[in-house]
């Protein structure tokens, strides 16, 4: 029964403002099922990116379009592909969580989001190959 209730807060304490939430999905699930690296990347990601701009959303209220126009709006910032997919790996996983097994929403926003190239984009070595 903990380990599920633990579960459920990992769907919730993403965009809740209680950082011992935040913290405690942290530790018993992020430090128990990852790489030391990945939860200090999750954790930075979440604060830096995620919950700025997410924060002010229940679960329940994240549909296609909000999440859509974050990540497009993070491609415009100019982040790296690689961060994007960062976000995007951390969006889907914590909204899987809410579909099932614990039926928060019925079904995962984020199988509707695409990750969209930025045509303002620095060039990169390989386009400056000639």
């Amino acid at each position: 029964m903990i380990i599920k209730k633990m579960q459920f807060r990992v769907v919730n304490s993403l965009w809740m403002k209680n950082p011992a939430d935040r913290i405690l999905w942290m530790e018993e699930y992020v430090d128990l099922k990852l790489e030391p690296n990945t939860f200090y990347n999750y954790e930075s990601t979440i604060k830096n990116h995620i919950l700025p701009h997410l924060g002010k959303y229940k679960v329940k209220s994240l549909t296609p379009h909000v999440l859509q126009q974050f990540i497009n709006l993070k491609t415009r910032e100019g982040y790296a592909r690689q961060t994007l997919s960062i976000i995007i790996g951390i969006l889907s996983k914590a909204l899987n969580h809410a579909v099932y097994p614990y039926k928060y929403i019925k079904e995962n926003p984020m199988h509707y989001v695409e990750l969209m190239k930025d045509k303002k984009r620095k060039p990169t070595r390989e386009d400056l190959k000639i």
